[in-house]
């Protein structure tokens, strides 16, 4: 490979790399996510019974 095309290829990779890191911004429907409302109704429908972890349970 020439110096050139290891340049352009350099040049191409940094420039990809520093617009793929740029400032995202989080998306916001107006909703405040809660434990009880998000995660604690998660746990309560697949891991509070006895099936989930049985060598724990007893």
């Amino acid at each position: 490979m020439s110096k050139i095309t290891i340049s352009i290829s350099t040049i191409i990779v940094i420039a990809i790399t520093i617009i793929s890191c740029g400032k995202q911004d989080p998306v916001c429907d107006g909703s405040q996510p809660t434990y009880d409302n998000e995660i604690g109704a998660i746990i309560t429908a697949e891991c509070a019974t006895g099936s989930c972890h049985p060598s724990y349970s007893s």
